[in-house]
């Protein structure tokens, strides 16, 4: 099936509907300024995983917090050794879905094992917590999620500033959110990854349902 290009067009052009649109080069500060937190604490490494999660596997809040009856876990993460593959597993709208995750992706995994010293064995992750908490509670909430995004968001706006970019850039940066930073993410892995490797990132999510949460000024229904 050949790839529809006018739903490239609807999420990538004034039919957004979300307000503050970035691009690329908002998505390396991001990287950026959570790599340069970590320099000074280890403890970023887990918010440098959280923005690397959102950017490359283009996982949506859910898929970082959980609901009633899933929990992510870093056994989610299995390796196809033969395959080279990293998949991550979710449960969403009661069914399963595996992510295949870009090898970008994979060097930032490793960095988070390692900062809590967590090998991958034959192919596979403790049946640990994802994230916890800097206290040691297992799991993180929307909002905690929410303000570890914000404060990477104020961090790469500071970057920002200092190398000189326009007031306008700066400010769609400081006020990055996690929804905004995911649309930003698919349209960019479209241009680089191609549509259907990133419509096999985004769970049950249909082509009508991305057309309506990210377009408002198009009537065509995707097949």
């Amino acid at each position: 099936m050949p790839i529809d290009l006018s739903f490239i067009a609807s999420i990538s052009g004034k039919g957004i509907s979300l307000v503050g649109r970035l691009d690329q080069v908002h998505l390396r500060y991001l990287l950026k300024a959570a790599e340069n937190l970590c320099m000074n604490d280890v403890a970023h490494e887990r918010s440098l995983f959280i923005i690397a999660m959102i950017i490359y596997l283009l996982v949506p809040a859910r898929f970082l917090s959980g609901s009633k009856t899933w929990k992510p876990m870093l056994s989610n993460f299995t390796k196809d050794v033969e395959r080279e593959e990293l998949s991550y597993s979710v449960i969403d709208s009661g069914s399963a879905y595996k992510l295949v995750a870009p090898s970008e992706f994979k060097t930032y995994l490793k960095r988070y094992l390692n900062s809590r010293e967590i090998l991958f064995k034959s192919g596979k992750l403790p049946n640990s917590a994802l994230f916890t908490t800097l206290s040691g509670r297992p799991g993180l909430t929307i909002r905690q999620l929410s303000n570890i995004v914000k404060e990477i968001s104020v961090e790469a706006a500071h970057l920002m500033a200092f190398d000189g970019f326009a007031q306008s850039t700066i400010d769609q940066m400081a006020c990055a959110r996690l929804d905004s930073i995911r649309t930003a993410s698919i349209m960019h892995s479209i241009d680089t990854s191609g549509f259907w490797a990133t419509r096999s990132r985004l769970g049950y999510e249909s082509l009508n349902a991305l057309h309506n949460r990210y377009a408002v000024d198009s009537s065509r229904v995707f097949e």
